[in-house]
């Protein structure tokens, strides 16, 4: 062009001025030489390969300016070659890989504190089941797990536990809720993520709350976090009376406690049979408060109550962009591969139009990758760059003779959203056996219920496994076919 490189550096900062051309690195002979690395697999990839160039790479790499449009041509060539690079796997290829990356296959369970954590932290923002917590869904994915690894976790402050997601009650329709039950659905979470993941939950509502409830309720607020006995002491309240009116308030989402140990006994309280009004009366005039014989409470073993969340919205100091990019991320670590069907189990995530947005922008700057991972699903589907690299693993594996079972309220409980059978309500009493990512048969209703056919070998292990006498019905359901 016959000028100086002065002059070119200002033509074209001021060119850059004006949003028409960028500066960068787009080429390997801008790139030092330290930065290269041997190639992959293609399906590793997880930013955009570089242009080639026949310019040897030097040690004092020279700026280099691109026109904004042609740069988002290349761009945007660059990521439909590397979609066209993936190879789908079928969806119980999917299903395995997340059997291994939640710990329920018995080669990838969790261990330790650390191992209770990463459990947590993939299974947050769900509420579940109160019952099925720590027998049907921590247990399963860890090795040798027992309760008081959890209760430490809470303890120290870096676990907390409540309902995030309480339902809207009309009081002129509905009835107030009785108390806590085994089936309230309740989350376990990272204490430091609970602005965004109670950022556009519902607040809890105050229509329904029994007097001794708001009594309480109205306690805490005033004196802060504290003991059980102290509010049974302040309160004048009897145990019963205590415990009836803490299971509402943790019902409605109001309170939790500093530990897990008291939540899970006023569940196994509410397992048993509840007193009859006369042992209530004999409660009220046997309460001493010496004797020879003093008995320790039971809610006291918590640590201190005190509310989590109130009935008035709080101000947030997280934009709706970051509650939606956190949440995307979630999605990302629970799933390894999102896609819009995966929502149907996600009842706390942003629309799938916010979360798009999110994705689409992460895949542009090479964090994610976009295509289609998952053969038979529908719509766009994003990922880890890690979580291709485990498909392609999971799909080069032979077959395995383990069964899987879960309970229906488990997460992973995709039958009917990414299968062609009905689905299998997600309730803690359900239980579905799974073989190389197939769902073969699942406990519904306290009867057997075929998803799959099955060979008559294969039958007892189902059996077994579901922990169910197999009926006459479901035996002449049983077709031969299924080797796996």
């Amino acid at each position: 062009l016959a000028i100086s490189t002065p002059q070119a550096e200002a033509s074209l900062e001021a060119l850059e001025g004006e949003g028409i051309v960028l500066r960068g690195r787009f080429t390997p002979a801008s790139r030092p030489q330290q930065d290269w690395k041997p190639e992959a697999h293609p399906e590793d990839e997880q930013s955009p390969p570089e242009l080639e160039s026949k310019t040897e790479p030097t040690s004092k790499p020279e700026l280099e300016w691109c026109h904004r449009r042609l740069l988002a041509r290349i761009h945007r060539l660059t990521m439909d070659g590397l979609r066209r690079q993936i190879q789908p796997v079928d969806v119980a290829t999917y299903q395995q890989f997340l059997f291994q990356h939640h710990g329920l296959h018995h080669l990838c369970h969790k261990t330790g504190e650390n191992g209770l954590f990463e459990v947590i932290t993939q299974l947050q923002g769900l509420d579940l089941p109160a019952m099925a917590w720590e027998s049907d869904l921590i247990a399963p994915r860890m090795d040798a797990y027992t309760p008081r690894q959890l209760d430490e976790l809470c303890l120290e402050g870096t676990v907390t536990w409540g309902r995030l997601f309480p339902p809207k009650r009309d009081p002129e329709r509905s009835r107030p809720m009785a108390s806590l039950t085994r089936v309230v659905p309740i989350s376990l979470f990272i204490r430091n993520d609970l602005p965004w993941l109670s950022a556009q939950a519902p607040l809890p509502d105050l229509e329904g709350l029994g007097s001794r409830s708001r009594e309480i309720l109205d306690f805490l607020q005033q004196r802060g976090a504290t003991f059980a006995d102290d509010l049974a002491a302040q309160l004048q309240l009897i145990p019963l009376q205590l415990e009836e009116s803490l299971g509402e308030l943790i019902s409605f989402g109001f309170v939790n406690a500093d530990g897990f140990g008291g939540f899970r006994q006023l569940l196994e309280q509410r397992s048993e049979s509840s007193p009859s009004s006369g042992s209530r009366r004999a409660d009220i005039v046997n309460r001493r408060l010496y004797g020879l014989t003093r008995t320790r409470s039971g809610t006291g073993k918590t640590g201190r109550w005190s509310i989590w969340r109130s009935s008035t919205p709080l101000p947030c100091e997280l934009s709706d962009r970051d509650i939606v990019e956190a949440w995307a991320w979630q999605l990302l670590r629970r799933w390894g591969v999102v896609f819009r069907d995966i929502l149907n189990r996600e009842d706390g995530a942003p629309p799938w139009w916010e979360l798009l947005q999110v994705y689409r922008r992460l895949e542009a700057t090479g964090e994610i990758r976009g295509g289609r991972f998952i053969s038979g699903v529908g719509g766009e589907q994003y990922a880890l760059g890690e979580t291709i690299r485990a498909l392609r693993h999971v799909r080069e594996q032979p077959p395995s003779e383990e069964l899987i079972a879960i309970s229906g309220a488990d997460p992973l409980n995709l039958v009917g959203i990414i299968t062609p059978q009905a689905r299998v309500p997600a309730t803690a009493h359900n239980r579905i056996v799974y073989a190389n990512g197939i769902p073969l048969a699942a406990r519904q209703g306290g009867e057997l219920r075929p998803l799959a056919e099955i060979s008559p070998e294969l039958l007892p292990r189902i059996e077994s496994t579901l922990n169910l006498p197999v009926t006459r019905q479901f035996n002449s359901l049983i077709q031969p076919g299924l080797d796996r």
